[in-house]
């Protein structure tokens, strides 16, 4: 499928579940995605959903979850998303971050911050 091909797809598959914010998040980025790297849309093979992401991503939240709780940052839902999709082996996927890596992500925070 082409790149406006794929994001019908998505948009049409968003408007089914129009109260759904994460599948809205997933279809905006995936079409700013496609339109940022031509050619990325012929790797998709025509099965992959954004549902199908969804649940990619729910499978490795429960994997690292704490009292029942889940959380992926920004950049390892969207490595996630990525790596559903076959379309970018060159960002970095959550299990292969290094500690290193996530301690540089986390700020300095103060109570005088607030």
């Amino acid at each position: 499928m082409t790149t406006a091909e794929w994001i019908s797809k998505f948009e049409a598959e968003c408007d089914k579940k129009p109260n759904n914010t994460v599948l809205r998040v997933l279809c905006e980025h995936m079409a700013d995605y496609l339109h940022t790297h031509p050619g990325a849309a012929e790797l998709i093979k025509d099965d992959k959903t954004l549902d199908g992401a969804i649940d990619k991503m729910k499978a490795a939240a429960k994997k690292s979850a704490a009292n029942g709780v889940g959380v992926l940052s920004d950049e390892e839902g969207f490595a996630i998303v990525h790596s559903y999709f076959g379309i970018d082996s060159t960002v970095e996927r959550p299990e292969t971050i290094s500690s290193t890596t996530k301690a540089k992500r986390r700020a300095p925070v103060s109570l005088f911050d607030i």
